[in-house]
């Protein structure tokens, strides 16, 4: 080092012997603990495919017809309205109804084509397969 800059470095003066550096290396070579995820934000999903499958076969009974939008009005959130999508699909796949849509990401009307009753107890079961 040049002589004009040996009075401007700072006295080091590190205070650590042996006993401290171990002890710095044992914490940090420790092994750590997993971190952990909290589940604290997940919840039990309020509704189900199968209740909506119910409840969309008793109301397509009466209205015969409806859009999806109509039929998701009354939804409290995206889960309910996923589940109430998810019925419509497997009201599709038994049979129980027909989909229809006029236009390109227009709206998606559901006609009731199983009958004047809907069958709970079938399209319950059939919901579970």
């Amino acid at each position: 080092m040049e002589p004009r800059f040996v009075d401007l470095l700072p006295e080091v003066l590190l205070g650590l012997g042996p006993a401290e550096f171990a002890a710095i290396a044992a914490r940090t070579l420790a092994p750590r603990r997993p971190p952990v995820v909290s589940t604290a934000h997940l919840h039990m999903p309020l509704t189900s495919v199968r209740e909506q499958v119910g409840l969309l076969s008793g109301r397509l009974a009466r209205l015969r017809r409806a859009t999806f939008r109509q039929l998701a009005a009354d939804c409290r959130g995206t889960y309910e309205v996923v589940a109430r999508f998810l019925a419509v699909l497997e009201l599709y796949r038994q049979g129980r109804v027909a989909l229809d849509q006029m236009a390109p990401l227009g709206d998606l009307y559901v006609s009731w084509t199983a009958g004047e009753q809907p069958d709970h107890e079938t399209s319950t079961q059939k919901a579970d397969e």
